[in-house]
């Protein structure tokens, strides 16, 4: 069950399609108001199998269901989900903070049954059963069975205490569960919506927010999450993470993918107290409009703006915050910058501090025709230009600074000597620090200018003007910058990195807070019949999906990688404890190894398929390792002891295997140089090592 809802959450999101027309009767609100009050996360998505890549979905099975057979089944079952589908996680609550006896977390699925033709019985039969059956190599074939008729089922498995599923029908939505009694509660909190997710106060108001044309909704309260949790210690550092995120100030919050049109929008908002005590409220500040950013964008393709009122807030807010655990941090803050302000001559919050005001601005240009080749500046505005110079001067006195001060194009330009790589100017009111002098002298002549950039006005006009913060990309400008971008991503994506924007920006309405990223994939492109064509929304998601997955296969080909190699440590050391016993002899079979010493069967699996020896009688021919029998303690380091049977394939087409030496270092070795050194161990051969197996293939290698 576990693995299934697992898999179904990394697939929703390339399984979306823009415009796709409800097709269900059942909607998005009937699935979520069978959710538990006590949900911690829930997420209704529109599952449609006519969409579904079949690809990707093949990718993602074989991540979340590696064993034999189970790829194939898993994607069969994702892609004949009938429409509309919703899930959610409630969290156990934790007896004792000390007990090792804790119940893992209760899942919830609530599926839309309205499809024409759609029999669940015969699904549960052909797709579901299937997948648990392979997902569970524990669970020997043709056990897992249903049980019950309509409108009830439970799947079991003869010989564990309580079914592994709990399913109940009502009209056209079904709801399955691991815990029976929240299959029982979903049918009741349709009669009692004071029982349902979506009656908590925080949800039902961030629910209200979310666009009902939403491909996706992700619901979270951490009411759930922060009841599961135990008391903390007094004066521990979990009493301390507390007081300093205080939970209490988020009531709810909720996340949303759309596509409309030829954009993608993934957007977020939080539902926060009147008044937050903890570092929520770093969120509380008002919104602003920038007179920086839309000039920077003309010339820096990246910026990204965070509007600013008063700097001195920041540390007010800050020792505010832990003043509510240990007063002493905020008093000694004080006492300092009182010594501070008296050894320096400098007002650090009057001439300093208080002086930068509106927002900031970094603005960034990968342009490989000009040099540096990356150049980065920082802009800021300056109320009174003359009182920060001279703050600045004094401390750059006191500190024992020193900077290269030249005059450029009517500048004051000081770079710093040292080893930090920073200049700095004054330009008007503005402050420019940036890589060199270069980039603080070509940013100050931007700032001179009133063009515009009408790709960054676009993105504010669609999202919003008045923000907290706001990142701009105009992928024309980088693409034409950094021209090499658009091949590196191919033929068929290139085309999404060399028009349009992306766009982000997060604002204060009220007691929420709203993100929205937002990605305009550019105008369409003629097509080769005339006519118009363009990447759509459905194809950016196939490929940052297919490089997700891509990422994922990677990393866990390598997690599985380092467990064999970590088992093959494991027996190398093994062998040396039995040699002990046995004047310096390993042993003459892995069966004699494990009867000797504290080795487990477990140890012997494969560990990208987890298949293995089940007893010693199969464990020479189910091990994933040769053994390679005949060697003491005392024979040459480098003599390679114990082998993976076979070289694998990982995602980027390497096929490696990993050795195991008499000195007890593993190491991975590629192809064909593996496959020699395997054959050599197989064969008897009287040494087998890395050297001997690369003089083998010098001379031909050995079939």
């Amino acid at each position: 069950m576990l693995a299934t809802t697992t898999a179904l959450f990394l697939s929703f999101c390339c399984l979306l399609t823009p415009n796709a027309t409800p097709r269900s009767a059942a909607s998005r609100a009937d699935l979520l108001a069978m959710m538990p009050r006590d949900t911690a996360v829930a997420v209704a998505v529109n599952f449609r199998a006519e969409i579904v890549n079949e690809s990707l979905i093949r990718k993602i099975a074989a991540v979340v269901a590696p064993v034999e057979d189970a790829p194939e089944l898993l994607a069969d079952l994702l892609t004949s989900i009938p429409g509309e589908l919703a899930f959610g996680f409630i969290p156990s609550k934790r007896r004792d903070r000390d007990s090792d006896q804790d119940r893992d977390s209760d899942v919830v699925v609530v599926m839309d049954l309205s499809k024409p033709g759609f029999d669940l019985h015969d699904w549960l039969t052909k797709k579901l059963i299937p997948v648990i059956r392979a997902t569970n190599p524990s669970t020997p074939k043709g056990r897992a069975r249903i049980a019950g008729e309509l409108p009830t089922f439970t799947i079991e498995i003869p010989g564990e205490d309580k079914p592994a599923l709990y399913i109940a029908v009502r009209g056209k939505i079904a709801v399955a569960s691991n815990n029976s009694r929240l299959v029982r509660a979903a049918h009741m909190q349709k009669n009692d919506p004071r029982e349902s997710l979506v009656s908590a106060p925080g949800v039902r108001r961030v629910a209200r927010e979310l666009p009902k044309q939403a491909a996706a909704w992700v619901l979270f309260q951490p009411e759930p999450f922060v009841a599961a949790q135990p008391k903390p210690k007094p004066r521990s550092q979990d009493e301390l993470l507390m007081q300093i995120l205080n939970p209490e100030d988020l009531h709810a919050a909720a996340a949303y993918l759309d596509m409309s049109g030829n954009a993608i929008e993934l957007g977020g908002l939080a539902m926060f107290a009147e008044e937050c005590k903890g570092l929520a409220h770093l969120l509380t500040g008002s919104n602003s409009e920038s007179a920086l950013q839309p000039q920077l964008s003309s010339a820096f393709p990246v910026t990204a703006r965070l509007g600013c009122s008063d700097l001195t807030e920041l540390p007010a807010l800050l020792y505010r915050i832990t003043d509510r655990f240990d007063e002493t941090i905020g008093i000694e803050y004080r006492e300092d910058l009182a010594a501070f302000n008296k050894a320096t001559g400098v007002d650090l919050n009057a001439s300093l501090l208080s002086q930068i005001h509106d927002e900031f601005v970094l603005a960034v240009r990968p342009d490989f025709s000009q040099q540096p080749p990356v150049a980065w500046a920082l802009v800021t505005t300056i109320k009174d230009p003359t009182a920060f110079a001279s703050a600045a001067e004094k401390l750059t006195a006191h500190f024992g600074l020193t900077y290269d001060t030249r005059e450029q194009a009517g500048l004051q330009i000081h770079t710093a000597t040292g080893m930090t790589p920073v200049a700095w100017t004054l330009a008007g009111k503005h402050l420019v620090i940036a890589l060199d002098a270069k980039t603080v002298r070509d940013t100050a002549k931007v700032l001179q200018k009133t063009t515009n950039s009408a790709n960054a006005s676009r993105g504010l006009t669609r999202l919003e003007r008045a923000n907290q913060f706001y990142l701009n990309i105009d992928l024309p400008l980088l693409a034409q910058q950094a021209p090499m971008l658009p091949m590196l991503a191919g033929a068929q994506f290139g085309p999404l990195i060399k028009d349009g924007s992306v766009a982000a920006a997060l604002t204060r309405d009220g007691q929420f807070s709203r993100f929205r990223l937002r990605w305009d994939l550019g105008k369409a492109r003629p097509s080769q019949d005339g006519g118009e064509s363009g990447i759509g929304g459905e194809d950016v998601l196939a490929f940052v999906a297919d490089q997700t997955i891509d990422a994922l296969t990677s990393a866990r080909h390598e997690a599985q990688r380092v467990v064999g190699m970590s088992n093959m440590r494991a027996i190398t050391q093994g062998l040396y404890i039995y040699a002990e016993g046995h004047g310096g002899q390993f042993p003459d079979s892995l069966a004699e190894l494990v009867k000797a010493n504290n080795l487990t069967l477990e140890q012997f699996n494969n560990p990208y398929t987890n298949e293995g020896p089940t007893d010693l009688a199969d464990l020479e021919d189910k091990s994933h390792i040769v053994y390679r029998p005949g060697l003491t303690n005392q024979s040459a380091p480098n003599e390679i002891v114990i082998a993976e049977r076979f070289p694998t394939v990982n995602n980027r087409g390497q096929a490696m295997a990993s050795f195991a030496f008499v000195d007890g270092h593993v190491e991975s070795l590629p192809e064909p140089l593996a496959s020699q050194i395997i054959y050599m161990i197989e064969s008897g051969e009287p040494s087998v090592t890395v050297n001997a197996a690369r003089a083998a293939l010098a001379n031909g290698g050995t079939e």
